[in-house]
């Protein structure tokens, strides 16, 4: 249910909205100035606040203007029965939704514009959080594990609970966390990301749950946070393993009270977010070793999607490579290139230990250097130690070799290639595969 202030100096006037908004199926709280109209707000979360232009210690123009100063992002509606053309103006310049004058209508004009207020602020939440979405991803795959996985999903998708993703690095948790959005009912509603190993404990505090003007250091204005951004919608939690202990503790109120508690903020704010994690670690192990915590785990595993490596899915291999070659293609202006059957055996052939992130880098590398002639069109597959020692030997001595190789030509990478009777386009792949500058 959601709660509205109502802020005015006539007891009448709050009576009369509380019991109009009531009947409408809101909650209500009243405040006969702005004094106390701010100790309710530090208190409570508000969807929406009715404000009166004339109070007896501040203007209503002021109260609207610091409470959007203090990260207010619910409706805000200025209402007065002296109403000017002016006035108006400079209410909806200091942040208000709309300017209504006394005496109201009736409750079916309260309810059509507290809808449309309420609607503006959930459609200018939608656009803030565009900068940090991307669009929906196709789904490739042929792989009977793979078409097994989409069912999967589909399935979940309808159930409104959280999941944990699971599985190796580069198998693609991400594309499968927005499919679980794109085939739900919040489909319409924002779709964010966050990758927990990326920022620093501070930083991602305040990225996730948000934060007050002056809470910190270079905090001039308020921020949401992710938590808040994506409400109505999905949030996800990429490489959740390395939440630090601190913030588990914030994201599992999170996930039990649904409610959300800025950084440097004295009030929770009620959320409605489905979270999506994800991780390539064994949480039931980090559980046993002290990192994680077992309640935020059982509370993310509620339902659990295991995405299966690459090299057991390798119907999937081929499409894939298609699909990432034809697109830079399209960046590069280059045609397509034809896979002949030599090249295919060797794709499926490579175990890719990195998984679909690797299946793409190794076809945009190649797409990059080649000329545009299908008969020299050749995947850049790295020389990596898959199994047994004599294989992480020959890595060894191959890197050793290309290092010396590079010292006897100066640093001069022609001469080098010319020394190991290579050419100079495979140096630089070994040498990006190998991690030598």
């Amino acid at each position: 249910m959601k709660k509205i202030l109502v802020i005015d100096d006539e007891k009448s006037v709050r009576l009369m909205l509380g019991g109009m908004l009531k009947k409408l199926g809101f909650e209500t709280e009243a405040a006969e100035n702005a004094e106390r109209a701010f100790a309710l707000w530090r208190q409570q979360h508000f969807d929406a606040v009715f404000c009166d232009l004339r109070l007896p210690d501040k203007n209503g123009i002021e109260v609207v203007r610091e409470l959007r100063a203090q990260g207010f992002d619910g409706a805000l509606l200025v209402i007065t029965a002296y109403g000017t053309i002016e006035t108006a103006v400079q209410a909806i310049q200091a942040g208000a939704d709309d300017f209504l004058t006394k005496p109201l209508s009736g409750p079916e004009q309260l309810q059509t514009v507290l809808n449309k207020a309420l609607e503006r602020r959930k459609l200018l939440r939608r656009v803030q959080a565009e900068k940090y979405r991307d669009g929906v991803p196709e789904f490739i795959g042929v792989d009977p594990l793979s078409r097994n996985l989409l069912e999967k999903i589909k399935v979940v998708a309808q159930v409104d609970t959280t999941v944990l993703l699971t599985g190796e690095t580069g198998t693609g948790k991400e594309v499968v966390a927005r499919l679980l959005h794109a085939f739900s009912q919040r489909r319409d509603e924002p779709f964010l990301a966050v990758n927990c190993a990326a920022l620093t404990e501070s930083l991602l505090e305040s990225q996730l749950f948000g934060h007050e003007k002056g809470a910190f250091t270079g905090a001039q204005q308020s921020y949401p946070g992710l938590l808040r951004l994506a409400d109505g919608g999905t949030l996800f939690l990429d490489e959740i393993g390395e939440l630090p202990l601190s913030l588990q503790a914030k994201l599992l109120r999170v996930l039990q009270e649904r409610v959300v508690m800025p950084v440097g903020g004295v009030k929770e704010i009620r959320i409605d977010v489905r979270l999506v994690a994800a991780t390539n670690r064994d949480l039931a192990q980090e559980v046993a070793a002290g990192r994680f915590r077992a309640d935020l785990y059982y509370r993310l595993n509620v339902v659990q999607l295991t995405i299966p490596p690459l090299r057991e899915r390798k119907g999937d291999i081929l499409p894939l490579l298609q699909h990432f070659c034809a697109r830079q293609a399209a960046k590069l202006g280059k045609p397509k290139p034809e896979f002949d059957e030599e090249l295919e055996a060797r794709a499926l052939a490579y175990s890719w230990p990195g998984n679909v992130r690797e299946l793409a880098n190794v076809a945009e590398r190649s797409m990059l250097f080649w000329d545009g002639r299908q008969e020299t069109f050749d995947l850049d597959l790295p020389v990596l130690p898959e199994t047994g020692e004599s294989e992480v030997n020959l890595y060894r001595l191959e890197r050793k070799a290309i290092e010396r190789a590079l010292v006897l030509a100066g640093g001069n990478r022609k001469k080098a290639a010319a020394l190991l009777g290579i050419s100079l386009r495979t140096l630089y792949y070994k040498m990006q595969n190998y991690c030598i500058k």
